[in-house]
């Protein structure tokens, strides 16, 4: 309640606190379960929190309602050097027209394991609100394909970390990630919808994320992975990344850095 009061007053600061504080209220409700009153409470704090920000609080339950304020520059529409349409596959950059389906892609990936509709509400605001962020994020970008009917069935992150740091849910301030250490292109999030898998959109989406980096300059664009999945092992092992293997602890995960030079074209 304490970061949703700070967000709301100090709008320059919402970057930064308005995500926590989003957390926060979401990471409570499981406890609230018991008591209904706190957590409708919780739910008109965030609605709050977000008409503040010109976010339609709708969108945490019907993301498609969800647009950008007009105050905010959002990514621009703009076609990728990368890999050009095939198969009826169209590459592009994410726009907030995409917000929904992305959601809704990342959703059915990482809610598996969310079964009360608590925790599905807690996952859903968690990921409106921070792809809400990137999207508008001029140093963040999403890269999306989609089939011939303009459905999305992929998309993966790209955007300047700290080397060997994972990423969190929330993209923080480029001012901020800096003073964590120097900054190198990282790769995050890559999803392929099921149905469309083993078509080469994921090659074909990382291609794009290393085109996408190496118009930022020479560099290293680094990424994280389950050591323990060898799919996902033989996968960036096949597109030339590599790294030390050296195991990381994550959220339960074991996951390993590895890396791939790319330079500008």
């Amino acid at each position: 309640v304490i970061y949703l009061l700070l967000s709301v007053t100090l709008r320059e600061w919402s970057s930064v606190l308005q995500p926590l504080a989003i957390a926060a209220v979401a990471h409570a409700g499981s406890v609230a379960k018991t008591r209904p009153w706190a957590w409708m409470i919780s739910q008109r704090i965030v609605y709050i929190c977000l008409v503040a920000h010109a976010q339609p609080a709708l969108a945490l339950v019907a993301p498609p309602l969800l647009t950008a304020p007009r105050s905010v520059s959002c990514n621009i529409v703009t076609p990728l050097r990368g890999p050009a349409a095939t198969d009826e596959l169209e590459y592009g950059r994410g726009t907030m027209a995409d917000l929904s389906s992305i959601v809704t892609l990342a959703q059915a990936e990482f809610g598996k394991d969310y079964t009360d509709p608590v925790s599905k509400f807690g996952l859903l605001t968690l990921l409106t609100v921070g792809f809400w962020i990137r999207l508008c994020r001029d140093d963040h970008s999403i890269l999306t394909c989609k089939d011939a009917s303009n459905d999305l069935i992929g998309y993966v992150e790209v955007s300047p970390q700290p080397a060997g740091e994972v990423s969190g849910p929330f993209p923080l301030p480029k001012w901020a990630k800096g003073l964590m250490g120097p900054l190198t292109p990282y790769l995050a999030n890559l999803l392929v919808r099921p149905d469309a898998r083993r078509r080469g959109v994921g090659g074909a989406l990382v291609v794009a994320c290393e085109q996408e980096a190496a118009s930022w300059g020479d560099g290293v664009l680094g990424l994280h992975h389950d050591r323990t999945d060898q799919k996902l092992v033989r996968f960036y092992r096949k597109l030339g990344f590599a790294g030390d293997g050296v195991p990381l602890k994550h959220q339960g995960f074991e996951l390993v850095y590895v890396a791939k030079r790319v330079r500008p074209s």
